[in-house]
């Protein structure tokens, strides 16, 4: 069986959502931008399950895509988790943005499927509530251990030989990915030593975990995939998902700190820009300024 997508393709928002005391809040001290903001991280969180991982790259890409300064988006993110719209505890032990209700609205909205799998230090839901979802597996952040939520206990290496058994079809996301990075590895080492037939399996289950344990979406792999084999050192340096999930960290900071150097200005900096200040961001500031003078 293909592997399901673990994020939705939408999530449902209640049509008096903007009552909410926590929204309400957000948007009394930011105004229309608390609430775009906060719905763009739901978004986020969906898209990849029902969670997100919120660490320093992950704030620089979700400001950058959305166009509000980051200090802004920080300001809302701190107000949402005082305010508790986003779980405080989880976020300052983890770095993830997730909450009890949106941890049951995932749960619904993936009810027909055949496995959910959770990651059991991240659960804000009651084992009750749990035990009503038949098609869930707890997976230990540390060991990736499994174990099956009813009252029945399945054994460790029984379960790990069953996730590593897994076929991932060639239309799955996981396979697409795989058959992406070879493509790119033969055009710029032709005699690369790459994975072929059932082989490739092992690298679908990478990818998976990358996404899965990780929290990166698919969207964040393609970019970096697609900026690692224009780069002449990395396309050289990763040629396996292995390797891609050991330098992520190194490689995304370098993507997106050479992204805002292509932004600055070639005739040096204008008046008021601050240093290393991009010709977007400092534009961007300007702007907001001149709102705040025009309000007051």
């Amino acid at each position: 069986m293909p592997r399901t997508n673990p994020g939705l393709d939408y999530f449902p928002v209640d049509v008096d959502m903007e009552s909410d005391d926590k929204i309400e809040l957000i948007e009394a001290r930011h105004g229309i931008v608390g609430f775009g903001v906060v719905m763009r991280l739901l978004m986020r969180i969906y898209r990849n399950s029902y969670y997100y991982q919120w660490g320093e790259k992950e704030q620089l890409l979700f400001s950058k895509r959305i166009n509000v300064d980051i200090n802004t988006v920080n300001a809302i993110i701190k107000d949402s988790l005082e305010w508790g719209f986003f779980d405080k505890t989880l976020f300052e032990k983890y770095e993830i943005l997730t909450s009890k209700g949106v941890q049951t609205r995932y749960l619904e909205a993936t009810s027909r499927r055949q496995r959910v799998e959770l990651v059991k230090e991240y659960l804000l839901i009651d084992q009750n509530t749990l035990n009503d979802y038949k098609n869930t597996l707890i997976v230990d952040i540390k060991s990736e251990d499994v174990d099956i939520t009813t009252q029945s206990k399945v054994k460790e290496s029984k379960v790990k030989e069953s996730i590593s058994s897994e076929n991932f079809s060639e239309d799955s996301l996981e396979m697409r990915m795989v058959n992406h990075m070879i493509t790119k590895i033969l055009e710029s080492y032709p005699g690369a030593k790459v994975p072929e037939g059932s082989k490739k399996q092992k690298w679908a289950s990478t990818f998976d975990r990358i996404m899965r344990i990780d929290g990166k979406t698919a969207e964040d792999i393609r970019a970096v995939m697609t900026w690692i084999y224009q780069d002449d050192f990395w396309c050289t340096n990763i040629r396996s998902p292995e390797k891609l999930r050991e330098k992520w960290d190194t490689v995304y900071l370098q993507m997106v700190g050479q992204s805002r150097k292509k932004t600055a200005s070639p005739y040096g900096p204008k008046p008021g820009q601050k240093p290393g200040e991009s010709d977007v961001d400092y534009l961007d500031r300007i702007r907001r300024e001149k709102w705040k003078q025009d309000d007051q």
